[in-house]
């Protein structure tokens, strides 16, 4: 997951130096994106969570393990489910 995280924080050209920092091979995670082989595994990969997971989409978002049906109001679907002292973003 670290690498995820990295990878999202230094989007577009962060990949090599997150995995150097994490002490992956770059070259194998590298190989995923430029090996059409590969890529069509990974594609496949990908699809076959999706369908498991009945993800429909992006964004697919979970509140405390729960799907949410929609979107709308997010912000207020956060705060309400948040059992902390509100932030002040919150209505």
């Amino acid at each position: 997951m670290d690498f995820a995280v990295c990878i999202e924080q230094n989007y577009p050209s962060g990949g090599e130096a997150c995995a150097t920092e994490l002490g992956l091979d770059w070259s194998n995670i590298e190989a995923c994106t430029t090996d059409e082989q590969a890529a069509a595994k990974v594609s496949v990969a990908n699809a076959n969570v999706t369908a498991f997971a009945d993800i429909p989409g992006t964004p697919t978002i979970f509140i405390n393990g729960k799907q949410l049906s929609t979107t709308n109001a997010l912000l207020y679907q956060v705060c309400n489910a948040y059992t902390g002292t509100k932030p002040a973003g919150c209505p």
